[in-house]
């Protein structure tokens, strides 16, 4: 039986992104394996809507944090997210779950926090903007 396959308590917490005129989103979910103190980290592709910066900025997230997490460990990375990140992104509250797989149980919290956040209010934002025009 490996690490992996032991069932333990993992921390998650959904990042959240906020471009001028917009509200926050879930953009991602950030989980920490307590045991090992490694970070798991899955965002969306891409911000729609972000100007230069931003965009450039959000390509280089995800790897800056998994990065982060390996020189400091991934509680550090969340306790710095949750002191220091204001402006494009913020750490939305922890939670503590049981877990066997951490990554596959990232790829699950993402499908049902991101995904299904996002097929639900892309429409609901076309159509304002449809209104909004007019």
């Amino acid at each position: 039986m490996t690490q992996k396959d032991v069932v333990r308590t993992v921390e998650w917490a959904l990042l959240m992104a906020r471009l001028p005129t917009q509200d926050s989103s879930p953009a991602g979910v950030l989980l920490l394996d307590s045991a090992s103190d490694e970070l798991y980290v899955k965002l969306i592709p891409e911000l729609p809507g972000a100007h230069e910066e931003a965009t450039e900025f959000w390509r280089e997230l995800s790897q800056d944090l998994m990065e982060r997490s390996r020189t400091v460990g991934g509680q550090q990375v969340l306790d710095w997210l949750e002191t220091t990140a204001s402006h494009l992104i913020q750490l939305g509250s922890r939670h503590s779950i049981k877990a066997e797989y951490p990554q596959e149980t990232m790829n699950l919290l993402y499908r049902q926090h991101v995904i299904c956040d996002l097929e639900v209010e892309r429409p609901i934002r076309q159509e304002f903007r449809r209104g909004a025009a007019q």
